[in-house]
């Protein structure tokens, strides 16, 4: 949906990687920005190794144009959730994702969220 959603060029790119764990899934490389992508199917649960990624990428990354987060969708009940994992995700209770933001799984809600990480 991103080359169809998107009016300029950008490039999606699925990584694939046996060496590290813990990297996100997908790359998206946009023209002012690049969101990498920890995709989910009916499930927001991440691994540890996940987390620690998104929370030192995150803290690294000083501007808001570019992001790791995690995309889960949920057929069933037409909603993809967009989670971000930062230092503020580390509870004394374990890593929990305060940064939560829903859009319907259709075209607008892919728009919404494209207005949403583009902004």
């Amino acid at each position: 949906m991103f080359y169809e959603n998107i009016p300029t060029k950008c490039l999606v790119q699925r990584i694939e990687n046996t060496t590290s764990n813990g990297i996100p899934d997908i790359m998206v490389v946009l023209p002012n920005r690049m969101v990498l992508i920890e995709s989910k199917f009916e499930t927001k649960k991440i691994r540890p190794e996940q987390a620690a990624f998104q929370i030192k990428t995150n803290s690294i990354i000083k501007d808001s144009l570019n992001t790791c987060i995690t995309l889960a969708a949920y057929p069933k009940t037409n909603r993809f959730i967009m989670l971000r994992f930062d230092t503020g995700s580390i509870t004394e209770e374990g890593i929990k994702c305060e940064n939560e933001v829903v859009f319907s799984l259709d075209k607008d809600g892919f728009n919404d969220f494209l207005n949403y990480i583009t902004l």
